[in-house]
């Protein structure tokens, strides 16, 4: 989430924030900080996630059927790809650090 904004105050902001005192694990209050700032669009796709076990490999080719069974993947384009579209979005969420790209192609999602 921070790599996306350099700006002091915001840094400042998250350091702060009172979600740190929610407990002593430390991953819950990251994880809230880092969805509340997802786009909206991807939030019911992460959220989803937390429907599986702890350390589930999620696999692009279930995940992604999967956002669009539930009507998660939207457009405005008439020909627009929602395979693509999900791909995208597992990207998205790996360059904000809640899914973890293995060696074996699969997604990981930090522990819920």
């Amino acid at each position: 989430m921070l790599y996306l904004n350099t700006e002091k105050h915001h840094w400042l902001h998250v350091r702060d924030d009172d979600m740190w005192s929610i407990g002593n694990d430390d991953i819950l209050p990251a994880l809230k900080l880092s969805y509340d700032a997802l786009p909206q669009h991807l939030k019911s796709c992460f959220a989803i996630c937390s429907l599986f076990p702890k350390d589930y490999a999620f696999k692009s080719a279930i995940l992604v059927p999967l956002w669009i069974a539930q009507g998660y993947l939207k457009t405005s384009k008439k020909n627009e790809d929602f395979e693509q579209m999900g791909i995208d979005y597992i990207r998205q969420f790996c360059s904000r650090s809640l899914f973890q790209l293995e060696t074996d192609r699969c997604q990981n999602s930090h522990s819920f």
